[in-house]
């Protein structure tokens, strides 16, 4: 299915699509805008900008944060696990080596997004958490991440 309301399933006809489908499809396309219109009002305000030709809403630099290798894995991970250990983020993300593992939650922590627990042990024991922030951003990546699910699924059914 597109994102536009009144789009066509590919390769259905409207008759054979799921009214629930559909309706849902417009709650997706409304709460994108809704969402939309919020940003654009909201960027002013956080940005202190008086000026209404504001900068870009999402560039490159700030879509790579949420969307780079690893980075959507490891959060829901903690967000899933609550505080983790390195290994057992290592162990269940599978694939990653742990160079990559390492640098990437020292970007995250660099970001606030995770924070890096160090226990007073023999050895010292190192966890991983969420932060505010980090909660907060998985929060609201919430509906991008269900409306990528759902038409998986569409996509799924066609096949």
């Amino acid at each position: 299915m597109q994102g536009l309301m009144g789009a066509e399933l590919k390769g259905a006809s409207k008759d054979r699509v799921d009214p629930d489908s559909l309706l849902l499809e417009e709650a997706f396309v409304g709460f994108a805008r809704l969402a939309s219109e919020f940003s654009k009002i909201n960027l002013f305000s956080a940005l202190s900008l008086s000026d209404k030709s504001a900068p870009q809403l999402v560039t490159p630099r700030i879509a790579k944060l949420i969307f780079s290798k690893w980075t959507l894995e490891i959060l829901t991970l903690l967000q899933n696990q609550g505080t983790t250990r390195f290994y057992d983020l290592y162990k269940t993300l599978g694939g990653v080596s742990t160079a990559t593992l390492s640098k990437k939650l020292s970007s995250l922590e660099g970001k606030e997004v995770i924070q890096r627990l160090v226990y007073d042990t023999k050895p010292p024991t190192v966890r991983y958490a969420l932060t505010v922030k980090g909660a907060t951003l998985l929060g609201l990546s919430e509906p991008l991440l269900l409306y990528l699910r759902y038409h998986e699924k569409l996509e799924q059914q066609e096949t």
